[in-house]
């Protein structure tokens, strides 16, 4: 199958009715098949899981920005996840036959579509970034909405107009590996230690900064490919620790949550439960599983145990997992 996968974070997770309304215009695209959409309301961010031909996923990826960029304005905009468009982040990630060289060609077409028809700018970023300042999504979206006007002073697009929209921003479009997104709920409503946790647990510490915000220096000291966070969940009352975990080859989703359970055994703190945003593989539940409890019969409903998934918030297999649900729909795999 030569598919690519998109998973689109828009910055909406509270009014439903908007979420549809960008939902919908994904799904009018033959094609495109729209798995999963997932608004959250601490964040007010929602992420969808969109999968097909590179062709129609990227019709209906422009629809889904195009829709975002009339019903969304960041000036009225409050949540917790860092944010500098309406639809902020539109990643590629390949799928089955697909490489990574072909969906850094989709975000480029994209990308270029999204610049002279909707004048929209942005960047490029991961492995369809143009310059190496590009490479990693943090860097792009540092200063966030509020800090555009003076970040296009300094630093130019790869696409669309050099000045931000007004109600829109700005939109990252990228390509990049799989990436498993999860936060991990912890007894307590400290979040300085949730913060604690995520600086020791992340791959880059020591982050050295110049006076314009470039990087200049930054150690790889913690857990390969992890972004983290650690923050406040009002839905919860708890501190969570939020994590991307960019690199699942060598930091898969069990490793990284025996890694945060060990540093808070070591605080006298536990975590309580996880949830995903978005989706996930069949094989990292199944790793899992294998980790865990070599000795049972069912690795996938092992996984799901031992990573704590569904003890707080309700996960369903058939809607998470990517493969049960393509193959609910009679889309193969």
């Amino acid at each position: 199958m030569s598919w690519v996968e998109c998973v689109p974070n828009f910055s909406e997770g509270r009014d439903l009715s908007v979420v549809e309304s960008i939902a919908s215009a994904m799904r009018q695209v033959n094609g495109a098949h729209l798995l999963h959409v997932d608004p959250e309301s601490d964040t007010n961010r929602c992420v969808m899981t969109l999968m097909g031909q590179p062709t129609a996923v990227e019709n209906a990826l422009f629809e889904g920005i195009r829709v975002a960029s009339e019903v969304l304005d960041l000036r009225k905009h409050h949540g917790s996840h860092p944010r500098m468009g309406a639809a902020d982040v539109v990643p590629f990630v390949p799928w089955g036959d697909t490489d990574i060289s072909d969906c850094a060609a989709s975000a480029s077409r994209l990308a270029a579509r999204v610049g002279e028809e909707l004048e929209l700018p942005g960047w490029l970023y991961g492995a369809a970034a143009v310059h190496a300042e590009n490479h990693y999504l943090h860097d792009i979206r540092r200063g966030q909405f509020e800090g555009l006007e003076a970040k296009f002073k300094e630093k130019r697009v790869d696409f669309g107009p050099q000045s931000p929209h007004p109600s829109a921003g700005a939109v990252a479009i990228g390509a990049r590996p799989l990436l498993v997104a999860m936060n991990c709920t912890l007894d307590t409503d400290d979040v300085r230690l949730a913060k604690n946790l995520a600086a020791r647990l992340r791959e880059f510490q020591n982050v050295r900064r110049s006076t314009d915000g470039a990087v200049r220096s930054r150690s790889r000291l913690g857990l390969p490919g992890l972004r983290a966070m650690g923050w406040f969940s009002a839905r919860d009352g708890r501190a969570q620790v939020t994590m991307n975990l960019t690199n699942t080859n060598d930091a898969p989703p069990h490793l990284v949550f025996e890694a945060l359970s060990r540093l808070c055994a070591l605080t006298r703190n536990a975590v309580l439960g996880t949830e995903l945003v978005g989706m996930i593989p069949e094989s990292l539940l199944v790793q899992a599983g294998a980790h865990f409890s070599p000795s049972s019969s069912d690795s996938v409903a092992a996984g799901i145990k031992n990573l704590r998934l569904g003890v707080i918030h309700n996960f369903v297999p058939e809607e998470r997992i990517i493969e049960r649900v393509l193959a609910h729909r009679g889309l193969g795999s």
